[in-house]
């Protein structure tokens, strides 16, 4: 595989890992409530490894550069993962946070 090819998928997997990590940050805010200034910082938290991870990528497999085709495979993956499969990986992370939690809501009531 040439290292175009290669990071072009390294760009189109990572997109789809991250889309889904942030969807499981979304279902954790959904079953344990806090404060907008908490989900403000996580945002930000998220976004900064993010960018971080994906610069790196680029610098390694790219020599550096920033190629326009890759950021079109990045927008490619996010509106594959939103628009094909997001509802079945957030399907099972609801039901996994949901069995994690429910012991910590019977201890409170």
């Amino acid at each position: 595989m040439s290292r175009e090819n290669e990071l072009l998928f390294q760009v189109f997997f990572q997109v789809l890992c991250l889309s889904l990590v942030y969807d499981g940050i979304e279902a954790f805010r959904h079953h344990l409530r806090h404060k907008q200034i908490v989900i403000w910082f996580e945002d930000m938290l998220y976004w900064v490894v993010t960018t971080y991870k994906l610069f790196c990528t680029l610098q390694t497999y790219g020599n550096g550069t920033v190629r326009w085709y890759l950021v079109l495979c990045a927008v490619l993956a996010v509106v594959i993962y939103r628009k094909g499969i997001r509802k079945y990986p957030i399907h099972w992370i609801s039901l996994l946070l949901k069995s994690l939690f429910r012991p910590i809501h019977k201890k409170n009531t």
